[in-house]
């Protein structure tokens, strides 16, 4: 599992706001002599905040509405706009042909005198308020201009690392919509990079993503300068998206621009640190590893973090690919061999573009940058193996531990990007713990679906339990002969696979830490560990700790169950003990055992696979729970 990089932090400086006071031109026309109708004339309330200039043409129009339609009506129209406008109303007044309910008011303007990029404020008001409705708009603001930017033929491949290096993602690679600017030359933007687009590549609807992205706000946008293809940077921009309600809407940059913000010169920028500038090469622009800066609005005050940490930063113009740096792993499960070695045994899966892969499996305790850079130099001992779709390797460890499986990937002998994994591996040298039946009773798998608790999206459309519905089973528990804190329940998903489990009796808590059900995805088998271990605090004041129930002989368990990738599932468990008469306890574990079907791994009833499909979270998620 991945951990959050959440450092770096950079102080912000304050943003100099310029105040422009404009003179305006108030054209004013008297009305004429006309008793009122009642012909309710209005603007509509459908009519945008911005008007683009036609590309072939020197007129725009703005419709004016009405709703009584019967015979024709001229209305008066008051129109402000800043001295020195390009623009003219055609006509003082707007007129309604007999059953129409819209007349067109026309601005001209000359060609030539159009500014790309620069956009007019242009207000217009009904002169006459006996012509209007209090049920419509008597006036209408708006902005009038030529774009600099114009759509690219085809979408661009965005390979996002941002949000992805503080959430701790999986890089996701997908297409947006992208524009080029026809006055910076070597300037694009991407269009809503974070929207729809990135929703469909993390496998959720709009309707999901709705609850993270501001829809309202959009289009958002991401400046990418590549005027020079040497001397690459983005520009600061709002994503549009929202993880954390707690934390704000993320916004983005990079070192350059941060620098420029704060009044260097590109020129000096270039010559101290060149090294944060990114490349535009065979048509896809990449950010140096560390180049790009994060910023959520209500954590750290703000403060910019460290983003693009590994390196994966991509964006392919039209017609361009990316390179394919992709990997995962799949953990297979401990081999011991016939002298009692101990190996973890691993499926390495490459994209295409990776050549080799060094790795080391070092105690969690270790720091991940310090045997990253160590894999690098040689200082620290690892393993090579030559890239491909998979590659299977036994890693030999020593003993009981949580590991980090830490990764550094090449193309040829440039390091091309870096990951890490953790594994809890058993030693098969550790004396088996003796256990002995107390009870016997009913276990509820899947009792209730706690995901929308712990997932935004999932508080629209909730996850699914584990097997996609509720299994109750007997079940025997047992208690550790050496450890009176540990317990077992078994029978627990899958023959041979019991719930083993700690609970404090006089602080009645209870830890599940990482006990595997049985179950495997491709990236490896599916685990169980309590939510408040997950989510790191306390979780008593919700009513979602895991604990000993007296009053119903039950112990409840809040699980979320993860591979070594993904987290899936939140659910709860209960096991209510009916029995502890010894002879009938025994009874009950013989039934059980004449109702076995085998102790191998297994993969999820298609119930299952359908809940795990639809609901896979980052194991590095911050888990936090949802108002």
């Amino acid at each position: 599992m991945k951990k959050l990089f959440k450092y770096a932090y950079v102080a912000l400086v304050g943003v100099m706001v310029f105040a422009l006071n404009a003179c305006t031109n108030d054209y004013e026309y008297d009305p004429a002599s006309k008793e009122n109708l009642g012909e309710q004339v209005y603007f509509s309330n459908n009519l945008g905040s911005k008007i683009e200039l036609p590309t072939d043409g020197n007129s725009f129009t703005v419709n004016v509405c009405r709703v009584n339609t019967e015979g024709e009506l001229t209305v008066p129209i008051t129109v402000t706009m800043e001295d020195g406008s390009i623009f003219h109303p055609e006509a003082r007044t707007v007129t309604f042909a007999d059953g129409q309910d819209t007349a067109p008011f026309v601005f001209t303007f000359n060609p030539e005198d159009v500014v790309y990029g620069d956009y007019a404020t242009i207000k217009m008001q009904i002169s006459d308020e006996t012509y209007t409705t209090p049920y419509g708009l008597a006036s209408y603001t708006f902005e009038a201009g030529k774009t600099a930017w114009v759509a690219m033929k085809g979408k661009a491949t965005y390979r996002e690392d941002i949000v992805s290096t503080w959430y701790s993602l999986k890089n996701p690679v997908y297409q947006v919509s992208i524009e080029e600017n026809i006055i910076e030359q070597g300037v694009y933007r991407l269009v809503d990079p974070y929207g729809t687009a990135l929703a469909t590549a993390m496998g959720m609807t709009q309707k999901q993503w709705s609850s993270m992205y501001d829809y309202n706000g959009a289009p958002y946008y991401m400046e990418i300068d590549a005027s020079d293809p040497n001397y690459v940077y983005v520009r600061g921009f709002e994503t549009g998206l929202t993880m954390d309600e707690a934390s704000g809407m993320i916004s983005g940059t990079s070192i350059v621009d941060y620098y420029l913000a704060n009044g260097y010169t590109l020129e000096t920028i270039k010559s101290a640190v060149p090294q944060y500038f990114g490349k535009l090469e065979d048509g896809v622009i990449t950010m140096p590893t560390g180049a790009m800066l994060i910023s959520e609005e209500n954590y750290n005050n703000g403060a910019w973090s460290t983003a693009n940490r590994n390196g994966l930063f991509a964006v392919a113009l039209p017609g361009a690919s990316i390179k394919d740096y992709s990997f995962d792993i799949s953990y297979l499960g401990r081999f011991t061999d016939v002298n009692d070695n101990d190996y973890a045994t691993i499926f390495m899966f490459c994209g295409e573009n990776l050549t080799s892969v060094r790795y080391a499996l070092v105690p969690a305790t270790e720091d991940v940058e310090s045997t990253i850079e160590g894999i690098i130099d040689g200082s620290v001992e690892y393993g090579e193996e030559e890239a491909g779709p998979e590659v299977g390797v036994s890693i030999p460890y020593e003993e009981t531990n949580t590991y980090n499986l830490v990764v550094v990937l090449y193309e040829g002998s440039e390091v091309v990007g870096y990951d890490y994994f953790e594994l809890k591996l058993k030693s098969s040298k550790d004396a088996a713990e003796q256990y002995e039946d107390i009870g016997a009773g009913v276990i509820t798998l899947g009792a209730a679906d706690l995901s929308p608790y712990f997932f935004q999206q999932a508080q629209q459309e909730p996850f699914g339990v584990l097997m996609g519905q509720t299994i109750t089973q007997e079940a025997v528990i047992s208690q550790s002969t050496s450890d009176p804190t540990h317990y077992k329940i078994e029978p627990f998903y899958r023959d041979g696979y019991p719930l083993f489990f700690t609970w404090d009796s006089e602080a009645n808590t209870i830890v599940v830490d990482g006990v595997e059900t049985g179950f495997e995805t491709q990236a490896g088998v599916i685990s169980a560990t309590d939510v408040e271990s997950v989510v790191g605090q306390s979780l008593v004041g919700y009513g979602l700790n895991s604990c000993y129930l007296p009053d119903d002989n039950t112990f409840r368990f809040n699980l979320m169950f993860s591979d070594v990738n993904n987290t899936y599932v939140c659910e709860t468990e209960t096991y209510e003990i009916t029995e502890q008469n010894q002879a009938k306890v025994l009874e009950v574990k013989k039934k059980i055992g004449r109702k076995r079907s085998g102790t191998g791994r297994a993969t999820l009833n298609k119930k299952g696979q359908k809940i795990i499909r639809k609901s896979p979270f980052s194991r590095g998620e911050k888990f936090t729970i949802q108002k």
